[in-house]
């Protein structure tokens, strides 16, 4: 497979085959789709080596996080936090060899699928605050769709709870004026 060269930290974006076949590929592990592929902006010192950090947003909630640097001129896949945290790469994350690829790329899909349980357990158990309008917005998107969800669950409890008070009052009056 040719591969396509790179000449700096600025070549890696979504198009790059590299980020292509992990999504692709960790979509088939997880079974969850990743709604967000986004090449941060800026360069990254990581771990001591100039990186350029790709968000992978999960469909619930998790986050992925690679860290692509540019050696010899090919991308090269050398760290992944997953929810904020390292994890140590295992196996051979070149595209030169699909199946060392795909073997490595579905350990860390294993990661992800064993750690949703106790990701969703995390988030439950964090105490919900009552969004107000003058807070600073969430920096990713990942965050900002989990406010809005937030959101919209507090107003339609709000909505059930006027309802309630409405159809209770509508039935005090119904009953004075009989």
């Amino acid at each position: 497979m040719k591969l396509k060269k790179l000449s700096g930290l600025s070549d890696i974006d979504n198009k790059l085959p590299l980020i292509e076949k992990f999504v692709a590929r960790l979509k088939k592990g997880i079974k969850q789709d990743i709604p967000i592929v986004e090449v941060e902006k800026t360069k990254r010192t990581h771990q001591g080596v100039s990186a350029k950090p790709v968000h992978l947003g999960l469909e619930k909630g998790q986050t992925v996080k690679l860290f692509i640097r540019v050696v010899d001129e090919h991308a090269d896949l050398f760290a992944i936090n997953i929810n904020g945290k390292n994890q140590p790469l295992v196996g051979d994350f070149s595209i030169d060899y699909m199946p060392a690829f795909n073997k490595s790329v579905d350990m860390v899909a294993n990661v992800i699928r064993k750690g949703q349980a106790q990701f969703e357990k995390k988030q439950a158990s964090t105490p919900k605050k009552a969004t107000t309008s003058n807070r600073t917005p969430p920096k990713n998107k990942v965050q900002q769709l989990q406010a809005l969800r937030e959101q919209v669950q507090n107003l339609d409890e709000v909505i059930a709870e006027k309802q309630q008070i409405k159809s209770k009052l509508e039935t005090e009056l119904a009953e004075l004026t009989a």
